[in-house]
């Protein structure tokens, strides 16, 4: 027995042979760039959540629905990665994989980790489109535009539960057996995945646009327009993930190692998720780290050589702005976008 040669799950290249002992592998790099990006989110999330809810006396604006699906998006990306990364073993080229790994467990879990993943981005995206809802909210086309982008990445995401459920699952009647792990590599949800990630892509880089007519018609000086603008581009990173994505997806179509390139999307999809959570973190990480400077022992020596009257005139005479700096400020400040806008602007 300890002779026999295990049979490779798929057939190798021409002139290459299976290397069942220690083959090339994403295993390190998925561990390391999931640790990465999970204990960042989770960073920026509490700096968002603990930002929200002290300056809920400023803003008007406390911990709300923008809050809650960052904090969903994030427990459902961290169980999604941990699934992922339960199968790190497969993480290789299918050549390289031996058939007698292809078991029920393998198929079970590449379905649930499958299933979290349209709900995970969806909660991703609502939160950012939640977050321009408040702090855009007074201009009605605004609303208009974000209320499209949000049925819109509902219609892109949720949809993906049943493809998977359909050709992923073990039908009445089956076994979790090979015959589920064919099927779900079926051209016709290979083709499925591939318009979902057009449409994705397509989704991520209106999110991206969608505030830059508004902060380019504030009346902010140019370094203020630029941090603004900086901030909400930090999308970009979520639009690369999303082009690779694409790119795999396609690749999938015309591959039989399709164990390496299903590796590739989990990490693009792992960069998308968390990227997105990010994000939507931003603004008020950026308050955050704005009260910090406020807050250093440079600016308590300051206050102590200059006293206190003396540094608050100072301190008034460098931060206020005249009234019509921002339009219709007073709306916006009942909203809770203020302190947001003001904490980029300074």
């Amino acid at each position: 027995m300890a002779g026999l040669v295990p049979i490779p799950a798929g057939p190798p290249p021409p002139g290459r042979i299976s290397n069942f002992h220690d083959p090339p592998s994403l295993s390190a790099l998925m561990v390391v760039l999931f640790t990465v990006l999970i204990g960042l989110t989770a960073i920026v999330l509490v700096l968002r959540l603990v930002t929200t809810y002290h300056t809920k006396q400023i803003s008007g604006v406390g911990v709300g629905w923008a809050e809650y699906t960052s904090i969903i998006a994030t427990v459902l990306s961290i169980v999604q990665s941990c699934i992922v990364l339960s199968l790190s073993k497969y993480m290789r080229h299918q050549w390289n994989v031996p058939l007698s790994w292809m078991t029920p467990s393998l198929f079970q879990r590449t379905y649930a980790q499958s299933v979290l993943a349209g709900p995970a981005i969806f909660s991703a995206k609502l939160s950012i489109l939640l977050l321009y809802l408040r702090i855009f909210q007074i201009k009605r086309s605004m609303r208009v535009a974000i209320y499209c982008g949000i049925v819109a990445a509902a219609l892109i995401y949720l949809p993906n539960i049943f493809v998977i459920s359909y050709f992923c699952t073990a039908h009445v009647g089956e076994d979790w057996s090979l015959v589920v792990g064919l099927r779900c590599g079926d051209p016709r949800m290979l083709w499925c995945y591939v318009g979902m990630a057009i449409l994705s892509l397509l989704l991520d880089m209106y999110i991206v646009l969608l505030p830059v007519p508004v902060v380019v018609g504030l009346k902010l000086s140019e370094k203020g327009k630029v941090g603004v603008l900086l901030m909400f581009f930090t999308a970009g990173f979520a639009v690369i993930a999303a082009t690779l994505h694409l790119i795999y997806r396609i690749e999938m179509l015309r591959t039989r190692d399709q164990m390496w390139r299903g590796a590739q999307l989990f990490i693009c999809n792992a960069v998308e998720n968390y990227v997105a959570i990010i994000v939507g973190c931003m603004p008020g990480c950026a308050t955050y780290i704005k009260i910090c400077k406020r807050k250093s022992p440079f600016r308590t020596s300051v206050t102590s050589w200059a006293g206190p009257a003396r540094w608050e005139a100072m301190h008034s005479a460098y931060t206020s702005e005249p009234d019509h700096i921002l339009p219709r400020v007073g709306s916006m400040r009942s909203r809770g976008s203020l302190p947001i806008l003001l904490s980029c602007r300074e």
